[in-house]
C-alpha cells in the first residue's frame, strides 16, 4: 500500500511514529544486532542511540556486514540464544 491508498501512512511518518515510540520499547525486551561493515543500515552510533532509546541490549558483530547471519551463522545462533535465554 502506498500513501495515495490511504490504507498506511507514508515511510516517513511510520518512521517518526516509531522514533517517537522508543522510550516506550523499553517495557518489553530487545535486542539490536549491529554488524560493524553493514553499509545498508545507518551506522552503528545510530543503531546502538536507537537500541539506548529503546532500553534494548545491543550486541556489536565486530567485522561482520548486512548478512551477518550467514557470514557466520554460529556466532549469529549464539547471540540470538543467548538473547532468548536472557528472557524467557
Amino acid at each position: 500500500p502506498t500513501k495515495e491508498t490511504g490504507s498506511l501512512a507514508a515511510p516517513s511518518t511510520r518512521g517518526e511514529a516509531a522514533a517517537r515510540d522508543l522510550p516506550a520499547a523499553g517495557k518489553r525486551p530487545g535486542l539490536v544486532i549491529v554488524a560493524t561493515e553493514d553499509q545498508y543500515t545507518g551506522g552503528e552510533a545510530m543503531a546502538l542511540r536507537g537500541a539506548a532509546r529503546a532500553g534494548a541490549r545491543s550486541v556489536v558483530l565486530e567485522g561482520r556486514g548486512h548478512w551477518w547471519m550467514s557470514e557466520d551463522p554460529a556466532l549469529g545462533a549464539r547471540v540470538l540464544n543467548e538473547f532468548f535465554a536472557s528472557v524467557a
